[in-house]
């Protein structure tokens, strides 16, 4: 059963206003992957943070604690949407400023010292209480996620272009960007 907080306090308020700012800002931005893509890039935030969340913040590592309680709470199910923005602003800059070589790891280092400092900052909020865990782990762990979803999202975009074009559809891409036409 999903429980309700104790108690409405500062980590409540920061996913809600986390939600709220990242929903308009997503609704604001213009359209530039397919849907599809953008979709699986969000469900693939969600189920990479979510499956190392549970593997590190559960027994037999317990290295943290999410919210108030170690129980399952509503605010818990909507952590989920704190983590769809990131792995869509992640991709859709990457696929703006399209990096090449060297570039491409720095733009990794970047997004991944981005997500610690967000992580600390919902630490600050309570989001996370951190048991045997320290900030600097997380870095490695940004650094493999982060490559992994960029990896996925050249798979996507690669199926996609193809499924397109085996269906017959003109697939146009602007030289300048990779907004569809």
């Amino acid at each position: 059963m999903i429980l309700l907080p104790e108690k409405f306090d500062t980590n409540e308020w920061f996913v809600l206003a986390t939600i709220a700012v990242n929903a308009v800002i997503i609704l604001l931005l213009p359209k530039r992957l397919p849907t599809s893509v953008a979709l699986l890039i969000m469900l693939f935030s969600v189920a990479s943070a979510k499956t190392l969340d549970h593997i590190l913040g559960t027994p037999p590592t317990d290295s943290f604690d999410v919210n108030d309680s170690p129980k399952y709470e509503i605010f818990d199910l909507l952590m989920y949407f704190l983590y769809t923005p990131f792995g869509y602003y992640l991709i859709y800059f990457y696929d703006r400023w399209k990096p090449k070589g060297f570039a491409v790891w720095l733009y990794i280092v970047l997004w991944s010292m981005f997500a610690t400092g967000f992580e600390w900052v919902s630490v600050l909020t309570r989001v996370y209480k951190y048991n045997t865990w320290k900030l600097l782990y997380s870095l490695p762990v940004y650094l493999i996620t982060i490559t992994l979803t960029i990896l996925y999202y050249h798979l996507l975009m690669r199926r996609y272009i193809e499924s397109r074009r085996n269906r017959g559809f003109d697939y146009d891409i602007d030289r300048r960007s990779s907004r569809i036409r």
